[in-house]
């Protein structure tokens, strides 16, 4: 099971005409490698899942592949219709390139505890890869609960870990506790420090492609530096920006500032807003992404 503790949640990029831009793309991941991150989240949140086709994503992950083999990539599906979540893991499926799914919780039609565990057993069924849970209320607007994660991580062949992307932080504690050879994502850059108090093994970080040093720094050396307090509270004020509207708008506008994607997003998503551009050009005339 090639799976790392730290995975960067890419951005999409796209060109003037809402294109994948594979240069742009190629780029983007060559200074994330440099820097030393060896875990990509292709089509997740805020890879803009929803508005990627099949097409696309094969490409995303390919070309990724093609250019780092030593990588793990993880890729986002599912959503809230349980057969077309189905026939979308069967298609990817014959893809090497692919080292796990992260499947999000249906959204919108907001099933029953029980019918998370029969959408999820239904895709366990379906994988030949291993699957990561991934437990995002505030845009699913629906909590997968601790019983139901250590249920399907117990009862299931495939789904071996969790993206916890909640404020329900003790979901990680309880879930270490009862199945420790769980794989447990933060999901909330803002969170990381309390996520790996509470038994988090690693993150899928935004900020990540900001500041990746720091990211890696806070998870690898949790257990050995004495004070986290400063890289912490750095890691919160990036975050805060990071999220400043709904993500990806602002770090898609930080990475065009600096040259690596033109900031675009493809519909009902759209740029950063000109208030909050003038408050993360600030941050960039300050150099705060060190």
């Amino acid at each position: 099971m090639n799976l790392v503790n730290i995975y960067t949640a890419l951005i999409t990029p796209f060109d003037q005409d809402e294109q994948i831009d594979y240069t742009a793309f190629t780029k983007l991941l060559k200074k994330q490698y440099e820097a030393g991150i060896r875990g990509f989240l292709i089509s997740g949140t805020t890879g803009e899942s929803p508005v990627l086709n099949f097409e696309e994503k094969k490409s995303l992950v390919m070309l990724a592949k093609s250019l780092y083999r030593d990588i793990s990539i993880m890729l986002g599906v599912g959503g809230n219709d349980t057969k077309k979540s189905l026939a979308e893991i069967e298609a990817f499926n014959a893809m090497e390139e692919i080292d796990a799914y992260l499947c999000v919780a249906p959204y919108y039609n907001r099933p029953s505890q029980k019918g998370l565990y029969e959408h999820f057993m239904a895709l366990d069924q379906a994988t030949v890869k291993p699957m990561i849970l991934y437990n995002v209320p505030k845009r699913c607007g629906i909590e997968i609960e601790p019983i139901t994660i250590v249920s399907l991580l117990v009862d299931s062949k495939h789904i071996v870990g969790l993206k916890h992307a909640s404020d329900r932080l003790e979901t990680l504690t309880i879930v270490k506790q009862m199945v420790p050879e769980a794989i447990l994502f933060a999901g909330d850059d803002h969170a990381l420090y309390e996520s790996l108090y509470h038994g988090a093994d690693g993150v899928i970080s935004v900020v990540s492609h900001l500041i990746p040093h720091s990211i890696m720094q806070m998870v690898e050396q949790f257990d050995l530096l004495p004070n986290l307090e400063p890289l912490d509270d750095y890691i919160k004020m990036i975050a805060k920006y990071c999220f400043i509207e709904s993500s990806p708008s602002p770090v898609k506008y930080l990475l065009s500032k600096q040259g690596l994607i033109q900031n675009v997003l493809r519909l009902p998503l759209v740029p950063l807003s000109q208030e909050n551009q003038e408050i993360l050009d600030l941050l960039l005339e300050n150099d705060v992404f060190h």
